[in-house]
């Protein structure tokens, strides 16, 4: 429902203000109490906004003002390709919220999974281990109401499989389950209970809640007969295993691609903290209903080329909000009518719902969520479904409409899953280019590699709760990648190692150059990442947590000033090049030129930057704008790199590129790494990276003898 204070400005322009722009300006809410009010009634709009103000750190609860403002507009967007109404919710000149206006659980996925085609037809590979679900699907089939008592039992190698499907050949699929660990460690599969799960089993009643739940919900699926979850299925940690909890998980984690790839199903404990909570949540059915609101748009821009030549031709409209909600599709009551039916649609949901949820902070699902066929999330509230195709709730069961905010507009959101180059692809290079000529656009396997940035920038963000799984975390979609996007394409060239910790040997050396962006709080700059060194060579990015992630290289051939003339790498796992490496017995082979620098704190207060560098050579300036010190700077681990700034630290800058390359040509910038010298031997000197700055055109010339006065080496980056 609507509450009369979202009726009133939607329908009839209540609170209509004076606005010189565009939009319809109107008071929304003025005071606390009447949000909450609306809350208590259940407008679903208002709901949104109340958790977002608290969110934000509004007390809601004090009784104060809060004057809060509704702008409602027609917005088109370069990447829409329908026009929608924005409704934007304002406090204190900030919007806070977007809202669009767009023209029984089982059974739902059920009807998801058979409508979806992205999972294969039958299934052709099965993982080493899996838990058998016969015994639960007999009992819950002879309509026992209490199975807690029914078994499932770890199985093992093909001929266990094959045994299976002589039996049943139709009921041979298995779903896969995504978890959080969490506080709560569920049961696991150690060397000493591995017999008794294959021989004995295991009772429902004895795993947890949220190992129930899945296998009470996959015993239904009728294709389905095993289940796999990486605690009961991947030998775990235990005293006195004499190593075999190490050797499993190589062999086991070489083959995760697979396992997840191959699944029929993944379901997804989304809203789950830990093991302990379950997948059911308590369902919220006024969350569930669409809203319908009659949306009055008189005074709006171009709101008269919007008449329809025929009545009975739908719109679709979009309303942006402090929250997010989108109008359905807008039906005309006459052509010269100024009322638009609209559904009412949070652009939000899906963040709220699944990016933002527990589950999808981590690392591991993140790659388990990108290579499973299709997911079905156990949300707060409700059943979600993802796939490459759509994306459903259960308040729209036949696909989202797929919106999102960037950089204020309303535009068309990728779908994780798609990994299509001339789809998914095109439109990442094209937001990138925002309206530029692509300098790159014949490029071989661009719009392939544009799907990488977006994976590792995405996964760079995520939690680990053993850092040293960063690359291995990564492992399956690396491989994916490789076999079905890169290996497909006759050209691409051979290379020795197709992958470098995280990179790819393919225009490496424009990959390089991958940075840490900052985060600004109070003003100020901060950067809390933090390197594991034994994990991945500096010059990947792997080598670094950062909460904030990383902004990834660009790929590109042209406007480079050094190359990468061999690769040295190692592996842990000698048979698996994607997976972990030793991180300081790893380097690449580079042909560049070196200026040494200096390397200083700044007081950012003062300067507006935490720090900055100079050329050690480089005499003192005449020009009083400019003193010699370059403060655009990105570290990548001052804290752990904390030596950098000692006296004696030698700190190079090797110019390496002439970018951003999606950015015009007037402005784009010299780029550099910044790196320091560990030591030498005859063969040349050895560096690890640090960080990357950046020379405007104007620093560029003012510097340009301290550049001009250098030469060409060959230099070890480890």
């Amino acid at each position: 429902m609507l509450c009369d204070i979202c009726t009133g400005v939607l329908c009839h322009h209540a609170g209509r203000r004076k606005s010189i722009l565009h939009d319809l300006r109107f008071d929304h809410h003025q005071r606390k109490q009447s949000l909450l009010l609306s809350l208590e009634q259940g407008c679903s709009i208002c709901s949104v906004l109340a958790r977002q103000l608290e969110g934000n750190g509004v007390d809601l609860g004090d009784g104060g003002d809060l004057r809060l403002q509704a702008s409602l507009s027609l917005t088109w967007g370069r990447q829409l390709k329908r026009r929608y109404y924005s409704l934007e919710f304002i406090l204190e000149g900030e919007v806070i919220r977007t809202f669009a206006l767009q023209p029984k659980v089982f059974k739902l996925a059920d009807r998801w999974i058979s409508e979806c085609q992205c999972a294969s037809p039958k299934q052709e590979w099965y993982p080493d281990r899996l838990l058998d679900l016969s015994e639960v699907k007999s009992v819950a089939h002879l309509g026992q109401h209490d199975i807690s008592k029914a078994k499932v039992y770890l199985l093992r190698n093909s001929e266990d499989w094959k045994a299976k499907e002589s039996a049943k050949p139709r009921e041979n699929r298995y779903v896969t389950l995504s978890h959080r660990w969490g506080k709560a460690v569920p049961v696991t599969l150690v060397a000493h209970n591995m017999a008794e799960l294959m021989t004995r089993g295991i009772a429902l009643e004895d795993l947890p809640k949220t190992f129930q739940d899945t296998i009470i919900f996959a015993s239904q699926l009728k294709e389905v007969r095993y289940l796999w979850i990486d605690s009961l299925c991947i030998v775990q940690k235990s005293k006195g295993d004499d190593g075999l909890h190490e050797e499993d998980w190589y062999t086991q984690s070489a083959v995760m691609d697979k396992v997840y790839h191959k699944s029929y199903l993944n379901i997804s404990a989304t809203t789950s903290p830990d093991s302990s909570v379950g997948l059911f949540q308590k369902r919220n059915l006024d969350a569930l209903k669409e809203e319908k609101v009659n949306l009055n748009i008189s005074g709006l821009v171009n709101s008269k080329s919007l008449k329809e030549k025929s009545e009975s031709k739908s719109l679709k409209g979009c309303v942006k909000a402090i929250t997010g909600s989108l109008f359905k599709c807008l039906k005309m009551t006459s052509r010269t009518s100024h009322t638009r039916r609209c559904t009412i649609v949070d652009v939000s949901l899906w963040d709220d719902m699944v990016e933002q949820a527990p589950v999808n902070t981590r690392g591991w699902v993140y790659q388990e969520r990108l290579l499973a066929p299709r997911i079905l999330h156990f949300c707060d509230g409700q059943i979600t479904w993802e796939c490459s195709e759509r994306n459903c709730t259960e308040r729209y069961p036949d696909g989202i409409p797929f919106l999102q905010l960037k950089s204020g507009d309303l535009v068309e959101r990728n779908l994780l899953k798609s990994f299509e180059p001339e789809n998914e692809g095109k439109i990442l290079r094209e937001a990138r280019l925002n309206g530029n000529e692509d300098p790159d656009k014949d490029l071989p396997r661009l719009h392939t590699y544009e799907l990488w940035r977006r994976i590792v920038e995405v996964y760079s963000q995520k939690d680990l709760t053993v850092p040293g799984d960063k690359l291995i975390g990564l492992s399956g979609i690396a491989k994916y990648f490789f076999e079905f996007r890169l290996k497909a394409d006759p050209k691409l060239p051979q290379w020795d190692l197709p992958y470098v910790a995280g990179l790819w040997s393919e225009y490496l050396e424009s990959q390089l150059l991958w940075r840490v962006e900052p985060v600004f709080k109070d003003d100020f700059s901060q950067n809390v990442s933090k390197r594991h060194e034994l994990r991945a060579p500096s010059f990947s990015w792997a080598a670094l947590d950062s909460p904030q992630g990383i902004i990834y290289g660009e790929f590109t051939n042209q406007d480079l000033f050094f190359r990468v003339k061999s690769v040295e790498m190692r592996y842990i796992d000698g048979g698996n090049e994607f997976g972990l490496v030793e991180g300081l017995d790893c380097h690449l082979l580079l042909e560049a030129r070196l200026i040494q620098v200096d390397l200083q704190r700044l007081d950012q207060e003062v300067a507006g930057v935490p720090y900055g560098w100079r050329f050690t050579s480089e005499e003192e300036s005449d020009d009083p704008y400019y003193d010699g010190v370059h403060g655009n700077i990105y570290l990548d681990s001052p804290d752990s790199d904390d030596d950098v700034f000692e006296p004696g630290a030698r700190i190079f800058c090797m110019p390496a590129a002439r970018g951003e390359r999606t950015a015009k040509p007037s402005e784009r910038y010299l780029i550099c790494l910044l790196l320091q010298l560990k030591g030498s031997d005859q063969e040349g000197r050895c560096f690890k990276r640090i960080g990357l700055t950046k020379l405007s055109s104007y620093e560029e010339e003012k510097s340009r003898k301290a550049l001009e006065n250098t030469k060409t080496e060959q230099i070890y980056l480890f």
